[in-house]
């Protein structure tokens, strides 16, 4: 795929919110007046996307994708999360992780979840770029802060946007708009454009 493409791929994987970001990531590119392609392990297969229009893949790769995945160079690569998960398929968590993190692999960026462990431990992209539901202070990482009695997603100490503002509610879903909010950084996408995207999103059918 990546060899038949000239377009750079952002490749996306997790246990949980995986088609939640990617879908999401698909808008922020959208809005932002660059032509996206959206699929993968959600919606249209890899293959079938393939158009020389597109400017921007962005794709969502299961494990199960990603044990054959050899020449992937993603622009962006993010993994979210691992919990336990097809346990019926790999002999134990720790070689299921192994198989989300080729999804790094010679990756420009690579976005991690800095509160899980094993996500935290990976490695393999040029550049590592994070988030967190606490606080943030880096400029590559990317958390929750209280401004004025009041929670705000930021990008190291910078303010993004009022966590009251998000349509989708719950903590998960403010690691996933963190997540897509690093990616959508990486990629050089407007922010106000993105804060757009997120206060709208209301998230999957």
């Amino acid at each position: 795929f990546v060899q038949s493409v000239a377009a750079p791929v952002v490749a996306i994987t997790g246990s949980n919110g995986k088609s939640t970001v990617t879908t999401l990531l698909g808008d922020m590119v959208a809005a932002s007046g660059i032509r996206v392609a959206v699929g993968g392990n959600l919606g249209t297969p890899a293959l079938e996307l393939l158009d020389d229009s597109v400017e921007l893949y962005v794709l969502e790769l299961s494990s199960f994708q990603l044990e054959t995945t050899y020449s992937l160079q993603a622009a962006v690569a993010a993994v979210l999360n691992v919990s336990d998960d097809h346990m019926d398929r790999y002999a134990d968590i720790e070689t299921y992780a192994s198989a989300k993190a080729r999804i790094l692999r010679n990756a420009g960026v690579g976005v991690l979840n800095a509160d899980d462990p094993r996500v935290a431990a990976m490695a393999g992209a040029d550049d590592t770029w994070r988030f967190t539901l606490g606080t943030s202070s880096e400029d590559k990482l990317f958390g929750v802060d209280a401004i004025d009695g009041e929670e705000y997603l930021c990008r190291g100490e910078q303010p993004l946007l009022a966590v009251a503002e998000l349509k989708l509610p719950g903590r998960h879903n403010q690691a996933n708009a963190l997540a897509a909010l690093a990616m959508g950084t990486a990629l050089g996408l407007d922010i106000g454009t993105m804060r757009d995207v997120l206060a709208r999103f209301a998230g999957l059918p």
